[in-house]
């Protein structure tokens, strides 16, 4: 098998496209959050310094041609494969995301490289790249493979091709424009490698385009560009959650909602096809009797019981009647409702349990479910929340995304407690429950 090893690399540019002239100046945060959400892996960050030594004893004549480069971005271009070739294990990138455990990430079976696609370029647009000068009128292949992330075992023969391959386009080519950097050391040159030495390689394999989404969120800075922003991190998000005319008029959408079908409801119901909802009340029944909470709401119900709870008050809502129905069966003794996340009116209690969804919601609409939580008046508010999350991002409805709460847009103080529980299947290991006072909530959402 590959080793359990994660590298990552940086070495901190200016907007001139000079190496600073301090190597440490970046900013370590996604290293010190991948050494606690891998902990089973040993991780090494490989700055310039560590980078340079590494190589001039072992791979002098590598160095002696990295030093030709014109751009750093392409020092640690091909030094990326340089490590995984020596060492093993994966390569990961500082500012990627990672949607499942790291383990995940390593060959398979057989296989003892394994690749990801970033994207699949049209006929159209792979004739149209033939235009750029540095390709001579040669087309780009379809599949672009994304160097962000990538794992193999050490000392495979694909790796080292692929390093002679990018030495080899070094010595060619001078870039004079972005692109020339793509096409030398980056991303292109490397799906040319694979086109003309890996597909038919039956020790490497590459993850679809569909299913490289699903495990991996990576990130475009651009800070290689020459027209780039110095800075190497991507930019917040800055998403702000606006007013609707049913935020205005409640009323209105409590009661067109109370009979007329969501879309939340058919989301839901094709997220629980494959990925079952389930509730986080259980998990936290000792805090519960800890604090003295006497009432709790859940909401959406997740098919939960409360078997060691049964002096507290507990109810629950969900927009899926099927849902409401199969929990009055599991729990006869808990009051249920059907609700509406965005326009319901939850009752008062004071513990208000939201797990599983708002990884499921737009920043937009996450931001008035919370709205609406806090206006129901709770003591406390659980939260599924990723703490060792560097990023956070958009989504569109329905499709799964990692929150954590103390990123924009929310912003979020530090919770009273966080309780771990079990990853849900194909999903980070660093799901937890984060509980906060709603008071200290009230004046946290944008709107």
């Amino acid at each position: 098998m590959a080793p359990s090893i994660i590298h990552m690399m940086h070495f901190p540019w200016d907007k001139n496209q000079t190496l600073k002239p301090n190597p440490d100046e970046f900013d370590r945060t996604s290293y010190d959050f991948m050494r606690e959400y891998a902990v089973n892996f040993e991780t090494l960050l490989w700055t310039y310094p560590k980078a340079r030594d590494f190589c001039t004893e072992h791979y002098p004549d590598i160095w002696k041609t990295l030093q030709t480069v014109s751009r750093p971005v392409m020092l640690v271009d091909i030094l990326r494969w340089v490590v995984i070739h020596h060492f093993g294990g994966i390569y990961w990138q500082m500012n990627a995301t990672p949607l499942r455990a790291m383990s995940a990430y390593l060959p398979a079976g057989d296989k003892r490289v394994r690749l990801f696609t970033e994207f699949i370029l049209s006929e159209d647009k792979c004739r149209a790249m033939a235009n750029e000068p540095i390709r001579n009128g040669e087309a780009e292949e379809p599949t672009r493979v994304l160097i962000q992330a990538f794992a193999a075992r050490p000392g495979e023969p694909f790796i080292k091709k692929t390093i002679e391959f990018l030495l080899d386009r070094v010595r060619k080519h001078t870039p004079k424009k972005d692109y020339d950097i793509l096409y030398i050391t980056g991303n292109a040159a490397v799906s040319t490698a694979y086109d003309q030495f890996g597909k038919n390689d039956p020790a490497v394999e590459l993850i679809g385009l569909d299913e490289s989404k699903r495990m991996i969120k990576w990130h475009y800075s651009g800070s290689w560009r020459k027209d780039a922003p110095e800075s190497n991190s991507p930019p917040k998000t800055t998403q702000k959650a606006r007013p609707t005319r049913m935020d205005r008029m409640p009323a209105l959408g409590a009661v067109l909602y109370r009979w007329r079908k969501h879309h939340h409801e058919s989301m839901l119901s094709e997220f629980d096809k494959g990925n079952p909802r389930q509730g986080c009340t259980p998990k936290i029944a000792a805090w519960i009797h800890e604090r003295g909470i006497k009432s709790v709401y859940e909401a959406p119900s997740g098919l939960v019981t409360m078997p060691q709870a049964s002096a507290v008050q507990y109810e629950f809502g969900d927009p899926i009647p099927a849902v409401v129905m199969e929990n009055r069966k599991n729990n006869p003794t808990a009051r249920c409702h059907r609700v509406n996340m965005l326009y319901s009116n939850f009752p008062t209690a004071e513990l208000f349990v939201c797990a599983n969804f708002l990884e499921l919601l737009p920043h937009s609409e996450a931001l008035r479910v919370l709205r609406r939580i806090i206006a129901s008046k709770p003591r406390y508010i659980a939260l599924t929340s990723y703490p060792f999350l560097n990023h956070s991002w958009d989504t569109a409805l329905g499709d799964f995304r990692p929150v954590c709460f103390h990123l924009d847009p929310f912003q979020f103080p530090a919770p009273q407690e966080i309780l771990r529980l079990p990853a849900l299947p194909s999903s980070r290991p660093d799901r937890c429950l984060m509980i906060w006072r709603a008071a200290d909530l009230a004046g946290a959402l944008p709107f």
